[in-house]
């Protein structure tokens, strides 16, 4: 379990991150990789995760994410402009708003 101090950490803590080059099919039972991030974090989604940004949910996507310095993929809310591909920018977010993503899960897919 958790203690207090672990989880104020996650939700002070910025880490960078930048787009992951790659697109992956949605896992089965669910809508959406936005919709994956919120059943498995237990919230919804309010604001793109990039903290240079913030726009409203009704554009958010769930933006699959390499972590600086980690490895492995993360799934975190994005804006459409956050998440293009074309985006190389390096951005910030907390570290509650990242889900590590499990590698049978990332499916490859055209886009």
């Amino acid at each position: 379990m958790r203690s207090i101090i672990d989880l104020f950490k996650q939700v002070n803590e910025k880490v960078t991150f930048k787009n992951h080059e790659g697109r992956f099919k949605v896992p089965s039972g669910y809508d959406s990789w936005l919709d994956y991030w919120e059943q498995q974090k237990g919230r919804e989604a309010l604001k793109c995760s990039n903290l240079g940004c913030g726009k409203s949910p009704k554009v958010l996507v769930g933006g699959h994410v390499d972590v600086y310095g980690e490895s492995g993929i993360f799934l975190t809310p994005l804006c459409k402009e956050c998440n293009l591909h074309t985006n190389k920018n390096w951005m910030q977010t907390f570290r509650i708003n990242l889900l590590r993503v499990p590698e049978e899960l990332l499916i490859p897919t055209e886009y």
